[in-house]
Formats: C-alpha cells, structure tokens, sequence
C-alpha cells in the first residue's frame, strides 16, 4: 500500500512538473531580447530618450512617479457622511460604475427642493494646494433624463467654512441632434493650453458623462483655505418640468494638473489625441496603486469621437524596436456592454497631425470578431475613406482569440522595419506566463521617416487598465542580434 502511495505522489509530481514546464514560459519574447541587451553592457535601470530625434532607446512606465500630478477627491466607494440636500437616506450605493467600483445615485423627487439636488460629501481632510489657481477638477454623471439638469456646479468648502465655487457647465435644453457645429447653440469650453483648445458644444446625454470644471475660473466665498479642504458639493440645477423618480448617478470626483498635452496626470509625457479630454480621459487607479486607466468620453457626449479612448507617446517610434504592455479590461457596467466596434490597438507610426486615427501600424484585439492579429491603416481621403493592410488577412497575421475579461495579458510587438511580429501571453500569479498567440506579418506599405509616436487605444463599452509599459529600440542597443 505504501509503495502506491509513493507511487502515486511521485506521478503527481511528475505531472505538475511537466504542466509547469509546457504551460508557462520562463521567459517572453521582450524579456530574452532585454537580457541579450544587457549582456552587451546596456544600462536598463531608468528611461533613456535618444536627444537628437526624440526617439526612445529605453522606456519603463510602472506610472508610479506620476502619482502627485493628480489626487482623488471622492471615489464614491461608500455613503459615508454623503447626503442629498442634507438627507442621507435619499442615496444608494451601486455597483454600476464608469471609474471606479462603485457608484452612488439618487432618484429626483420633492426632496430636490424644487430646482437643485445637491450632493455633498463631509469629513473630508484634503490639501489640494497643488491646484489652487488651476489644474481641471472632474466628475463622472449618469443620466436618465439629462434634459432635467440646467447646470452642474462644483463647490469645496474649507474647514473655516469658506467655499470656492468653480464656473458652472451649462446645459442646453434643444432639440435638434448635436453634429459639433460652429454657432449653434451648444456652448464651447475653452481649455487652458492653447487658444484652439476647447471641448466644442458641451453637452449632457442619456447615460455616463464627463464633467469637468477649470481650477483657474472660480469665486470665492469667505477666505477660501485650499490646503483644508473638508467637503465639496456637486449642484444638478434642474429645470422647473423635471421628471420626478429619474435617476443620477455620481462617480469619481478628482483633480489633476490638467487633461491636455503638456499638463496632464502623465505628466505630458503621454496624452490624448489633439490634447483634449474628448478624444480620451485617463487616470490613476486608486491612491495606492500606480495603474493607468483608459475611459472613453461616449460617442453621444461628444459626436466626433467615436467610443475611442487613446493615449500617445509624447516619444517617437525608432524603426526596430520590441514594445511591451502588461493590461486588464474592465467592464464597467455589466450586462450593458455591447461588443460592437469594441477593439484595444496597441499601435506604432501613428499620425496624430494630418488624419488621427486613421494613419497607423499595430497589433489588435477585436471583442466583436473574436480576433488577435497584426495590421496597418492609411487614409485615402481624409477623415473620411480608408484601406488596411492586409485586406484578406493571412492565418500567419490574424488569429481566433476569445477574451477574458477578469484575466491579465500582455502583449508585445517585436518590429523591424516593416517586419512585424505580435505575442499575446496570460498572465497568472506571481508573474508566469502562458503565451496564448503569436501573428507575423511583413508590411509591403512603407514606413513614414517623420518621427511619430506610439499610441495605445480601445474603444466602445470596455475601458483598460495598463500596469505597466516598456519599450527596447533595438537599432540603437542590439544592432548585431538577428
């Protein structure tokens, strides 16, 4: 009997052994040419941009250093000492969410007095001195009947009582669809850094929305103490007919140096199409962590955009390189989520000047067909007729890949010239890896010589959380590695 179960145990070990060796790699694709790089005496411990071309020869983002550019006011995780109008019963906490975890919401009734309902959360202890004549403060709103609210207005109150009160976002009440038009009546916000800067015709629609309120454009009531900041109020000024019994919802109240390109919670050194939030909104995950998040400003917010929630390199792209990103998918609102025109690119060349967007080389994932591969987009009229490459997609560029949402991947790109390789890998607890895919594919269509950045970008329903991003220019560290 004995010798059985010794036996047995030994068969066991055995199997676990081989399942070890033949599930996980030891290492990736990325990490082997990063070990033949340092081998050759290549110093890998900090960023190195190459100073004649902005090229990177070596990059690391963990986005732990860009943690002061920005501060959570409210993650709305719980109901603690938050009120409607000074009525705590009047809010429920809801899984449903578009920042965070949780979200609070209330329905508007008698108990709005008539023309506001103002959230306010107490017993805050805040220093926001950063942001004290500037900076742009922001909110996440749901709406069932948006043609209810007027206005919404941000107000801090500091421990003396004083309140600074931001310039309040305008909502126009008209029907007619919003086409992003000059001179109709939609207002335009400017922003901060340029004078051709600006979110053109704000408005409020039925679902998730992005508010957001300049730190340099407020009023003063008393002597404002911005480095003890103890509540804020967020004021939906409705209108005289607004339907009793729908719902808001309110979620992730922050400040950050700013949402463009120069002033940003990355420091300027990634940002969003044209340096404008509209084109994508990204955070910091929680004080204590250092991940990056991708949200999309929706389609119905802001026409033009396209569910697109996208960053670029403030870095251009060298002509070899191996590219590495470590993500989750986050499904903010299940049940609701539709899989149509739902993609993550992680892409390289992008032309962020003559058609952003539709000028680019990359790797995808595609939720709605199903599909890992390679591929590269050029305008033929701009803005509005594009072609990929290539049209009938080979098996060697394009491979069947189911998603899972509750999972962590990584994927990485290993690029020489117009040589393109992709490897998509799972990752499992204490960082082993199970390489899921690889696509190859040569590009007959050349590459620009303008020096143009990497972007990383998913659209529709789903948002993304980046850990970490690394970057190896292999023209420049591994000239003679085959």
């Amino acid at each position: 009997m004995r010798k059985i179960y010794i036996i047995s145990v030994c068969l066991l070990a055995a199997a676990a052994a081989y399942y070890y060796i033949f599930f996980f790699v030891n290492r990736s694709v990325f990490d082997g040419l990063l070990q033949q790089a340092s081998e050759k005496g290549g110093d890998f411990s900090q960023k190195i941009i190459n100073n004649e071309d902005n090229s990177i020869s070596y990059l690391r983002e963990n986005f732990c250093s860009y943690r002061s550019n920005s501060k959570i006011i409210d993650e709305v995780e719980d109901i603690k000492n938050i009120n409607l109008n000074g009525n705590a019963e009047s809010l429920e906490l809801s899984s449903e969410n578009y920042a965070g975890k949780n979200s609070i919401n209330f329905s508007l009734s008698n108990q709005t007095k008539g023309d506001k309902a103002i959230i306010e959360r107490k017993s805050l202890s805040l220093d926001l001195s950063r942001w004290k004549k500037d900076g742009i403060f922001s909110a996440w709103a749901k709406f069932e009947k948006p043609e209810d609210i007027s206005s919404v207005t941000l107000i801090l109150e500091s421990k003396n009582g004083a309140k600074r009160i931001y310039n309040e976002l305008q909502n126009v009440n008209i029907n007619e669809e919003n086409k992003i038009r000059v001179n109709d009546p939609h207002p335009d916000y400017s922003l901060p850094e340029g004078e051709n800067q600006y979110w053109q015709d704000f408005q409020l629609v039925y679902g998730w929305n992005y508010l957001f309120w300049r730190g340099d454009q407020y009023s003063d009531s008393g002597d404002f103490l911005v480095n003890q900041v103890v509540a804020y109020q967020l004021n939906f000024n409705l209108r005289q007919d607004y339907a009793s019994g729908k719902k808001i919802h309110v979620d992730n109240v922050r400040v950050s140096d700013g949402v463009q390109k120069s002033n940003n919670p990355l420091g300027g050194n990634w940002y969003a199409p044209n340096g404008m939030p509209q084109y994508g909104v990204f955070d910091l995950s929680g004080e204590q962590e250092c991940n990056l998040r991708l949200i999309n400003v929706r389609r119905e917010q802001y026409p033009s955009n396209g569910d697109h929630a996208r960053i670029l390199s403030n870095y251009t792209t060298p002509q070899n390189f191996a590219f590495k990103t470590r993500f989750k998918i986050i499904d903010p609102a299940p049940g609701y989520v539709n899989e149509n025109n739902s993609y993550l690119r992680f892409q390289y060349n992008f032309d962020d000047e003559y058609d952003p967007g539709h000028d680019w080389f990359g790797a995808f994932i595609s939720f709605e067909y199903k599909n890992f591969g390679l591929i590269s987009v050029e305008p033929v009229e701009r803005y509005t007729k594009q072609r990929q490459e290539p049209e009938n997609f080979p098996f060697s560029a394009r491979k069947h890949f189911v998603f899972d949402k509750d999972k962590e991947y990584q994927i990485e790109l290993v690029v020489r010239s117009n040589k393109a390789q992709a490897h998509l890998y799972q990752v499992y607890s204490n960082n082993k890896l199970k390489k899921i895919s690889s696509v190859s594919y040569d590009f007959k269509r050349p590459r620009s010589d303008i020096g143009r950045p990497f972007s990383i970008e998913t659209t529709g329903s789903y948002h993304m959380l980046i850990k970490e991003i690394e970057i190896l220019n292999l023209e420049l560290i591994e000239k003679d590695i085959k």
